[in-house]
């Protein structure tokens, strides 16, 4: 099978077409996360000084605003970070001559990628633990599901030890 005469410089325009896009795509993520936390904080303000409303509840409900906009920045920011290696990989790949398989970089090529293939594999494992962390419902129905689990083990183990 032969290669085109022109696989380089396709390479390259669909390497720089990809980070401009995840480029594009973090932009709107930073803006829609502050526009939503900034709108979360606004009404929680106006929440506390309304003088309609019940301050044991207008609490609750500013901290749980407050909870949902750091889970908000957490599971974005992740997101985030989780993704800039890919992003320089393929700006490197675009820029960087001999940053490719069999090239002069070639070792620090499948380092470079295998970062990033780990950091998108705790991306994709990270937001268990900030819905843990961050949601004490999410937490409550969590260890119902495996306290269920267990008592079933429990009865499990006992019948057998009975029927000996």
């Amino acid at each position: 099978m032969a290669v085109s005469d022109y696989y380089s410089e396709v390479t390259n325009v669909v390497t720089i077409l990809v980070a401009v896009l995840f480029f594009i795509f973090f932009t709107i993520i930073v803006l829609t996360t502050f526009v939503l936390t900034v709108a979360l904080h606004e009404k929680s303000k106006w929440r506390n000084s309304s003088s309609n409303c019940i301050t044991g509840r207008s609490q609750s409900l500013a901290k749980r605003d407050t909870n949902l906009s750091k889970t908000i920045v957490l599971l974005s920011l992740g997101l985030i970070v989780s993704y800039l290696p890919y992003m320089s990989n393929c700006l490197l790949v675009a820029f960087l001559t001999g940053f490719e398989l069999g090239g002069k970089y070639s070792n620090l090529f499948r380092v470079m990628w295998a970062i990033s293939w780990l950091f998108e594999i705790l991306n994709s494992t990270r937001s268990i633990f900030v819905y843990y962390t961050m949601s004490s419902k999410y937490r409550e129905t969590f260890w119902q599901m495996f306290e269920n689990k267990t008592v079933t083990s429990d009865k499990q183990e006992k019948g057998k030890n009975s029927r000996e």
